[in-house]
């Protein structure tokens, strides 16, 4: 009421995310459009393709932020090992969100099995740890981190 008069003014107002843009996985493979034109200048690329031949699948350089037709680059996390304290080794590694990983060790790089140590991890975006206890303490143990997408 500015002028005196008992005269009631509305105004309605809209917000939204700011953002307009088609879909940005518009052939539903799970890799942004945006990335695939970015590193292939088209949409053929498929999730599990690996173009560079490095091991690593497109879906999961595309997460991790690594050329995916570079085999140099693959933006694995390196893990580290602690030494052998009373509650065993402890495996500590870089991670990033949106990506599952999996500790798993041998004692035997001649063998097949590598079975899994602690829990499935969730990436957080920061480092996560696996304590493995060593119930009987080998005279040696392999690591490795399995990566995967949700």
């Amino acid at each position: 009421e500015l002028d005196g008069s008992s005269t009631t003014h509305i105004i309605t107002l809209g917000f939204d995310d700011g953002i307009d843009t088609p879909n940005p996985d518009s052939d539903a493979d799970g890799l942004l459009d945006s990335w695939e034109n970015s590193n292939f200048g088209n949409l053929s690329q498929s999730a599990s393709g690996d173009p560079d031949s490095d091991g690593v699948g497109n879906l999961i350089e595309m997460k991790l932020g690594s050329d995916p037709n570079s085999s140099a680059s693959t933006g694995l996390p390196v893990p580290s090992v602690s030494g052998l304290t009373p509650a065993g080794f402890t495996i500590t590694f870089p991670t990033v969100t949106g990506l599952n990983y999996q500790v798993v060790g041998t004692e035997n790089l001649a063998g097949t099995s590598w079975p899994n140590i602690g829990n499935q991890i969730s990436g957080t975006g920061q480092p996560e740890s696996v304590i493995d206890p060593l119930t009987n303490a080998p005279s040696r143990k392999f690591y490795k981190v399995q990566i995967s997408s949700p």
